[in-house]
């Protein structure tokens, strides 16, 4: 959100209108993190981030990454939960949640 604003200058009450006509949705690696925080001790990330150069997928050729997701804002997302957990508005609103510690291997 705080990417969106920043980049767009719109409202944040924009931001579902414009992702959803462009069919955007959260990459199924952020979601796995996401499962992870509430299920594991530690957390630990190896590949969630883009090396110049490098494949977008392990399994295919694609080199380009698709608008369906904003992986800049995911990125940061991964970052934030490593180095200040407390930028992420919604992890300490579960009654009884422990953020593990995370830790990123680019």
């Amino acid at each position: 959100m705080r990417r969106f604003v920043s980049t767009t200058r719109e409202p944040p009450g924009n931001w579902t209108r414009r992702h959803d006509e462009r069919y955007f949705h959260y990459s199924l690696g952020l979601q796995a993190v996401v499962m992870a925080l509430g299920a594991c001790d530690e957390v630990s990330l190896f590949g969630f981030g883009k090396a110049a150069g490098a494949k977008h997928h392990y399994h295919t050729n694609q080199k380009k990454e698709l608008d369906l997701h904003d992986y800049e804002a995911e990125y940061q997302f991964y970052r934030d939960l490593q180095a200040r957990p407390e930028a992420v508005p919604f992890l300490d609103e579960a009654p009884g949640f422990k953020m593990p510690p995370v830790k990123l291997y680019w």
